[in-house]
């Protein structure tokens, strides 16, 4: 699954930066490679280190890190009521945050299979 050499260099650039821009972040299971160096480079830990982890748990810890990279650093915005009495622009504003927001949690808190 994980790949030590990596054949393809240009996706892999691409992944890292946009899981370091925060545009374009790449879902985990679509950049496994990308999201072992952002892990690595969040704890210290080795290549080696990583090979000896469970499967199970390097996806959580790639999980967790794309999570991070999706929120920010103040996680997710508070949900924006729409303004009673406000322009249609002001209100189309925030219905279109919501939309936003909701997508965000869609990705993030996924239905159970």
């Amino acid at each position: 699954m994980h790949h030590r050499e990596c054949s393809r260099p240009k996706p892999l650039k691409r992944s890292l930066s946009g899981i370091a821009s925060g545009d374009r972040i790449p879902h985990p299971d679509d950049a496994p490679d990308a999201w072992d160096v952002t892990l690595a480079l969040a704890t210290g830990w080795t290549e080696s280190a990583l090979d000896r982890m469970t499967v199970r748990f390097r996806a959580a810890c790639h999980w967790l890190l794309y999570a991070r990279a999706i929120c920010g650093p103040d996680g997710l915005p508070p949900w924006p009521e729409i303004p009673k009495g406000g322009s249609p622009e002001a209100k189309y504003a925030v219905v279109e945050m919501q939309k936003r927001i909701r997508d965000v949690e869609r990705v993030l808190f996924p239905e159970d299979e």
